[in-house]
C-alpha cells in the first residue's frame, strides 16, 4: 500500500493524515520507528537544555539573557512532555517556538549594540537575519535548523501571495515597481 500524498500536511503512519498548516507539514512520522528513539532524544536534549542554562550568557553582552532562559526553560518543559506524549507533530510546533525564541534573542542583541555601539548607521536587514540563532543552534544542531529556516521561509512566502490579489506580482506591491 502506497502512502497518501503530502501535499499541505502530516503523514502519520501509513493511514492517518493530518491537513492544514501545522509546523510538522510535509514530515513522513512513522510511530514504531519513532517510539524506540524517544527516549534517546530526550535524554539528548536535556543535556543541550543543561548546556544551554550553564553557557548562553557567554554568547551574549548586551541583553538580560536571563528572561530568554526563563521562556525558554518553559518551552522545553513543554517540548519533553509532548514527545514523552508521543506528540511529535505538537513537540514539533514547540520547537518552532523555541525557534522564534532564538530569533528573538538574536535580534535583541544585535539592535542593544547597535544602540550602543553604531546609532548613526542605518541598516537594512533581510526578514531572516535572525534565524540562525545560538539559542536553537545548541537545543538542536546546526544541521536541524535548516529545515527550520526554510519552513519559515516558505510560510512567509505563502503569506505574501495572499496578499497578492493575483493581478501583480507581489514584488510590485511591495517595491511599487
Amino acid at each position: 500500500m502506497s502512502e497518501p500524498p503530502t501535499i499541505s500536511g502530516v503523514v502519520i503512519g501509513k493511514a492517518a493524515v493530518v491537513g492544514g498548516p501545522v509546523a510538522g507539514r510535509d514530515l513522513h512520522i512513522h510511530p514504531d520507528e519513532v517510539r524506540g528513539r524517544v527516549d534517546e532524544l530526550i535524554e539528548i536534549l536535556e543535556s543541550r537544555a543543561e548546556m544551554i542554562r550553564a553557557g548562553l550568557s557567554s554568547h551574549f553582552q548586551y541583553v538580560k539573557v536571563q528572561k530568554f532562559l526563563h521562556a525558554f526553560d518553559e518551552l522545553h518543559r513543554k517540548h519533553i512532555a509532548s514527545l514523552r506524549a508521543g506528540h511529535v507533530i505538537h513537540a514539533h510546533e514547540i520547537l518552532v517556538q523555541i525557534h522564534t525564541l532564538s530569533s528573538a534573542l538574536e535580534s535583541d542583541e544585535f539592535w542593544a549594540r547597535h544602540r550602543r555601539e553604531t546609532p548613526h548607521l542605518r541598516y537594512y536587514l533581510a526578514d531572516d537575519a535572525f534565524e540562525w540563532g545560538t539559542l536553537i543552534e545548541m537545543y538542536v544542531g546546526r544541521a536541524a535548523v535548516k529545515p527550520l529556516v526554510a519552513q519559515r521561509r516558505q510560510s512567509r512566502w505563502q503569506q505574501a501571495q495572499e496578499v497578492d490579489s493575483g493581478k501583480e506580482p507581489v514584488y510590485h506591491l511591495i517595491h511599487g515597481a
